[in-house]
């Protein structure tokens, strides 16, 4: 039984990614802002003859160091000096999701740059991708091709998540219907012919932030803000519910855990509101909105970071701000968020705008980890993924006393704990003696054995 036991620990860890993807924790946004997150928390530095006001995207490596970024027109390499041919995207400076960079699978010098062009022209220059080859000019990269139009006229909606498969990825787009266009990015490349979904018209302002929560099960368009479902191993996109939110909502994001969705807006005055989408009903959900903060300016883009935390842009156009505002706590339903105004300073004479990094929400998979179970009755989330010394288990709907194990990677067990059943569990586990690398986490609830891989930094 130990053998067999060893053995499927073994391939559990091998099917799986062993180490934390760092592709989000450089960001650069705004004028010359940029947040390096490497150390757990966002370190200001300064990018050079960078402007973006909306539409941004940046990508590093799985070390989190620095490959490139774009404001849609141009492209920067990591040395901030322009990439070879990294002129003349067809992104539109004014565009709210201008541009995403997607890195191609099994290719790891590839990566995919898409654009949108912006609605003060039509949408006319649609919505289109470009390839950057990583292995040009001593790793700095070149554009090698340039503006391969996928569909026109769009709207400014751009958003990415991993198929069902973990390996590839899902980009979608809009026009100026009711129709998202889900594009399939493989090891051969992406497939022009789009899974089209046409939906109900709720979308309002096309010039406004779309999202992927983090496990890609939901999907989020701001606007008049609606909710859907996605499926992603078809890229099908279905309509669930509009919360009826003014059209002048801009900026959407999902908590970590995908049950809570905050959205900003630009209305007079502006504001940041949190909706619980396990409230109940569809009027359950709607009338869940809770006004988490009034901003004194103009409320911009949200994006989830690489530590948990949501930042919030807020501009006084055409001045911009020298902070972004922060949720510490997103997974926490109402004031418990704890948004905190003016929480990171972008360093002297960098500003943001309504601006920030477009990702992949994939990037964001490993730092929070969640199980649920069959009937769905209990979940149980890992946080923070990888972590340094200590991280916590939550369980919640648990009817049973929990047991849980921790192993090594050759299926030696290095703890082992019971822990009394209450409706939710939150237990702090402790590593700091143990050496850096991949454990296992073993959880027995209400029947159930669940298994789960924790980093240890």
């Amino acid at each position: 039984m130990k053998k067999i036991f060893i053995f499927f620990l073994l391939n559990f860890f091998v099917a799986g990614n062993l180490f934390a993807q760092k592709e989000a924790n450089i960001w650069v946004f705004g004028n010359g802002a940029a947040l390096d997150f490497n150390s757990g928390s966002p370190i200001p530095f300064s990018v050079d003859s960078f402007t973006s006001v909306e539409g941004c995207a940046s990508i590093a490596d799985s070390n989190g160091h620095l490959l490139f970024y774009t404001n849609g027109e141009t492209v920067w390499s990591k040395n901030y000096s322009i990439m070879q041919n990294g002129n003349g995207l067809l992104g539109g400076l004014s565009s709210t999701q201008s541009c995403l960079i997607v890195p191609q699978p099994s290719h790891p010098n590839i990566y995919y740059v898409f654009t949108t062009d912006e609605l003060e022209n039509s949408g006319l220059y649609g919505f289109r991708y470009s390839i950057v080859n990583m292995s040009f000019n001593g790793g700095n990269g070149k554009v090698v091709l340039k503006n391969q139009l996928l569909f026109s006229p769009t709207t400014e909606k751009l958003a990415a998540t991993k198929h069902s498969n973990g390996i590839d990825f899902w980009i979608v787009g809009h026009n100026e219907t009711n129709d998202f266009y889900s594009y399939l990015l493989d090891s051969s490349g992406i497939n022009n012919l789009p899974i089209i979904s046409s939906v109900a018209s709720i979308m309002g302002q096309g010039d406004s932030q779309t999202k992927f929560s983090r496990d890609g099960s939901k999907f989020a368009s701001a606007g008049i803000v609606g909710i859907y479902q996605f499926d992603n191993s078809s890229g099908i996109i279905s309509y669930t519910l509009s919360l009826g939110c003014a059209s002048d909502c801009y900026g959407v994001e999902f908590s970590p855990n995908s049950n809570l969705l905050y959205v900003s807006g630009y209305s007079s005055p502006p504001v940041l509101y949190q909706y619980n989408l396990l409230a109940g009903s569809d009027s359950d959900i709607i009338n869940s909105k809770i006004v988490i903060d009034t901003f004194n300016v103009t409320g911009g883009q949200l994006q989830l970071g690489p530590d948990g935390k949501i930042y919030c842009a807020q501009s006084n156009y055409p001045q911009g701000e020298n902070f972004l505002s922060v949720i510490n706590s997103p997974n926490s339903i109402g004031l418990s968020c704890d948004y905190q105004d003016s929480a990171v300073s972008l360093g002297e004479s960098k500003v943001c705008y309504l601006g920030l990094p477009n990702f992949c929400a994939s990037f964001f998979s490993n730092f929070y980890n969640e199980v649920k179970s069959v009937d769905n009755s209990n979940v149980i989330s890992i946080y923070p993924n990888p972590f340094t010394e200590d991280f916590q288990l939550s369980i919640t709907g648990a009817e049973t006393d929990a047991e849980v194990s921790i192993y090594n990677i050759i299926g030696q067990q290095q703890e082992h704990l019971n822990i009394s059943h209450s409706k939710s569990i939150r237990q702090t586990l402790s590593l700091r003696n143990y050496s850096a690398g991949v454990y296992l986490v073993s959880i027995t609830v209400n029947g159930q054995r669940f298994m789960r891989k924790v980093v240890k930094e």
